[in-house]
């Protein structure tokens, strides 16, 4: 039974009884193990036969877990229990028969080899038993710091959940904006479709005002010529005119040659009558005043070729001024198709740019600037529908603008045709100032002639008095067809002093409407500057919100990642703070455990030990995922260990 106490790698464990003599517990080994030789020793000391206890020894078999259990088992009274057994007569005897050896020395050296197996089996379930602790407390320091990655990863998991439940709100908000935006390009759509409805109704209302303009001018062109009519009656006029001036060269040469007879019978008379002055004197009284006449018909056909100068000046002035208006009206034109165009183009590119901002909302979701976001995306809408309303109002404008300026067209084309006739009407005027003056030259001769005749017949007649003699009825006839020039002299005059009168009149007509027309093209320029002001000021904020639209990004991106930045700092300062608190309390936990240990060596080598571990820690701020790895790394490198 002691044999099988001494040997430690037994399967099942081992209990020793050991014996009390008087109360008193043997000396025993290390642990409370006590050898044969020892147990006979206390044996032969002891001279009483009973015992009162019974010291009982229980040691494991496992050499990882050494512990002992100590404990006191009653012994039967020896009075109830009846002995049967022979006594025993000497020590050598009771050594047999408990199986001992008599040869004490070999079994001391034997005793002294199984101590020693005992010590080194000793110290090494010490160095086991040390090993086996730091094990335990690495696992406690792994079981900790998976405790703070749990809370860190559970942090984690709610701020996912969180975010998750944010980014699907965001997506439901932003799913109905996006509703809504595309039913504003819906809405858009339409609109331009109705826009485009009423360009072609505006082309189709403006192709009938302009037949009926042309028509209004067909008209127009019919009254002028009616207006023409007197024209050409002042024509016919003129032949009559000149008919008649013909037939006074003849009478003024029947005349001449009537007075050529008189004077011979005149010098036939002046022989026999005295001389008559009244006739002389009435000759000379209406040379005089047919000069006088000739004088202002001369004056008056001066003034007229003056002003037919200066309708000339007018004229061209015009006609300098209907080609400005004709290279105005083309560029304006060209405008026009350029700004409809560049409008269209723009109001169909609206609804896609608009379309791709919503995307590229959707797409950029999160961050801080999400509300600002949705603010400027709900925005954006309406001041794309207002720069829409601005281009209609420019393209309104701009129609008005064409509008008047076809109108300028028109009064610019009444005003060549104005130009047109009053030309006509100078190139009359000056013929008919042409055809007086040769009517002049004509008379004048006539006086010279009679001039001349008078000198001559006053060279012949030297001592005859100056004059002519003629009957009463010769000077009546005189009279009478000096009187008839003289009226249709007057009324060609008239009637040149009437024209030239008209022609002012028409001057200062087309001088009024000239004024009228610059005005007009004053205030057409200005509205079309304007127009163009306002189209540039549009188009200036359409970039502004695209500039701005852009800023937003760039600056959501921006907060993004900040955010980002800021989560990943936050999450990793809580990892540290919370491994720094776990790692207070197991500092105290050494230090209180500490002097529990039985060797300070082993107690400075478990410090500098805990202490390197803590400088670890303080070293090592790392992320969530490689301490995740390096956590299970340790797992299956402590694994092998501990089989």
């Amino acid at each position: 039974m002691m044999d099988s106490s001494l040997n430690g790698e037994d399967s099942d464990p081992v209990t020793t009884f050991h014996t009390t003599v008087n109360g008193t517990m043997p000396s025993n080994t290390a642990n409370g193990v006590r050898t044969d030789e020892e147990s006979i020793h206390d044996t032969e000391q002891s001279k009483e036969p009973t015992m009162s206890k019974v010291w009982v020894t229980t040691i494991p078999n496992n050499a990882h877990r050494r512990s002992y259990s100590y404990g006191y088992v009653k012994k039967v009274d020896p009075k109830e229990m009846v002995d049967t057994t022979a006594p025993i007569e000497s020590v050598k005897e009771a050594v047999t028969k408990f199986g001992g050896i008599i040869d004490w020395k070999a079994h001391k050296i034997q005793a002294e080899e199984k101590r020693k197996l005992m010590e080194l089996e000793l110290e090494k379930s010490e160095e086991e038993l040390l090993k086996y602790k730091k094990q335990a407390e690495a696992t406690l320091d792994a079981k900790a710091k998976a405790l703070d990655e749990l809370d860190s990863i559970k942090r984690v998991k709610e701020e996912l959940k969180l975010n998750l439940e944010r980014a699907q709100r965001e997506e439901q908000q932003a799913k109905q904006d996006s509703e809504l935006a595309n039913l504003r390009v819906k809405e858009m759509h339409q609109g331009i479709e109705e826009k485009r409805i009423k360009a072609e109704m505006a082309k189709e209302q403006d192709s009938s005002n302009w037949e009926k303009q042309l028509k209004q001018a067909e008209e127009e062109l019919e009254k002028l010529n009616q207006h023409t009519l007197p024209e050409v009656e002042m024509k016919s006029k003129l032949d009559t005119a000149t008919t008649l001036v013909l037939n006074l060269k003849a009478e003024l040469e029947e005349y001449k040659e009537g007075k050529s007879y008189q004077e011979e019978e005149g010098n036939f008379r002046a022989n026999q009558e005295p001389p008559v002055d009244r006739n002389q004197l009435v000759s000379h009284g209406e040379i005089t005043s047919v000069r006088k006449e000739l004088e202002e018909v001369r004056s008056n056909i001066e003034d007229v070729t003056a002003k037919v100068i200066c309708l000339k000046v007018a004229l061209t002035s015009l006609n300098s001024e209907l080609e400005r208006e004709k290279s105005a009206i083309s560029t304006l034109k060209h405008r026009e198709g350029s700004i409809a165009s560049v409008t269209v183009a723009s109001l169909e590119a609206d609804p896609n740019n608009v379309l791709s901002e919503i995307a590229l909302i959707q797409m950029e979701k999160g961050g801080k600037g999400e509300k600002e976001g949705r603010e400027k995306m709900v925005e954006a809408p309406n001041q794309l529908q207002h720069a829409a309303q601005d281009t209609e109002q420019i393209k309104s404008s701009a129609l008005l603008a064409h509008e008047a300026m076809l109108k300028a067209k028109e009064e610019g084309e009444l005003l060549k045709v104005g130009a047109f006739t009053m030309d006509k009407r100078l190139h009359a005027t000056q013929k008919e100032i042409e055809a007086s003056l040769a009517s002049e030259r004509l008379a004048l001769a006539a006086v010279m002639a009679l001039e001349k005749s008078e000198l001559a017949g006053s060279g012949s007649n030297e001592n005859a008095p100056n004059g002519v003699t003629l009957s009463l009825e010769e000077y009546y006839t005189l009279s009478k067809t000096a009187h008839n020039v003289e009226e249709q002299a007057n009324l060609k005059v008239a009637a040149a002093i009437s024209q030239i009168e008209e022609a002012k009149e028409s001057e200062l007509r087309t001088l009024q409407r000239l004024k009228e027309m610059e005005l007009e093209k004053a205030a057409k320029l200005e509205e079309r500057r304007i127009a163009m002001e306002k189209d540039e000021k549009a188009k200036e904020g359409k970039l502004a919100i695209e500039q701005e639209l852009r800023k937003w990004r760039t600056d959501n991106k921006q907060r993004r990642r900040a955010s980002d930045v800021g989560h990943g700092a936050l999450n990793l300062h809580r990892g540290s703070s919370s491994m720094d608190e776990s790692n207070k309390p197991k500092r105290i936990e050494r230090s209180v455990t500490a002097p529990v240990q039985t060797s300070p060596d082993e107690f400075m080598r478990l410090e500098s030990v805990s202490d390197r571990c803590l400088l670890k820690k303080k070293k090592k701020k790392r992320s969530f995922f490689p301490r995740i790895v390096m956590f299970l790394a340790r797992r299956k490198v402590q694994a092998p260990k501990a089989v």
